[in-house]
């Protein structure tokens, strides 16, 4: 798990409450994950009472390293953690999402990994490799979300909520890249009406 975490962030949420976010680092091995912890703290007065606590919530990564994260506000009704995580593998490099809303009453995983980029440029002769970058964009907030593909992938695949998380409407179809092109950009169209 974690060795310790040694830095952190106060993200407002509604009601005086808020979400302390705080990244810890793991092993030094390339097998080792970092992680963030969630604990949620009540303003009173001039002080914070602890309401809810997730050490650990999210552990991913490589060599030790935490996700790298950010705050939307443009995703879902709460503010939405969207945190990065990636590396490099015998040559292929790739790097995915997690999405998660922060709740007036808890941190919930609304989407637990998206891709967002992949190369396999250091497993293959120049010429021969294949690339692509994904871009998260807004949807219906509250209802859908979308990642734009770009590169050897060019697709916009929709998440729709089903339940407590959202799952991808349409996936694009890789072995034929203008049919499927076509196809999720239909299906898209109809998703985000």
């Amino acid at each position: 798990m974690s060795e310790g975490y040694r830095s952190g962030k106060l993200i407002a949420l509604e009601g005086g409450r808020y979400a302390l976010i705080s990244g810890g680092q793991g092993g030094e091995g390339h097998v080792s994950s970092g992680s963030l912890s969630i604990h949620y703290l009540q303003r009173t007065g001039d002080s914070f009472t602890r309401i809810g606590s997730w050490p650990g919530f999210l552990v991913s990564g490589t060599w030790g390293a935490p996700p790298e994260w950010k705050i939307r506000t443009d995703l879902t009704p709460s503010p939405t953690l969207v945190a990065e995580a990636g590396g490099t593998w015998q040559g292929y490099t790739c790097t995915w999402a997690h999405v998660i809303e922060l709740t007036p009453d808890k941190p919930i995983v609304r989407i637990d990994q998206i891709p967002t980029s992949y190369s396999d440029g250091g497993a293959r002769e120049e010429g021969d490799t294949k690339s692509m970058e994904g871009v998260l964009i807004p949807g219906q907030k509250g209802k859908s979300m979308r990642v734009r593909y770009t590169g050897d992938v060019d697709a916009t695949v929709v998440y729709a909520k089903v339940g407590e998380s959202y799952d991808p409407v349409n996936l694009p179809r890789c072995d034929r890249p203008s049919e499927g092109r076509d196809n999720v950009d239909r299906k898209s169209a109809s998703a985000s009406g």
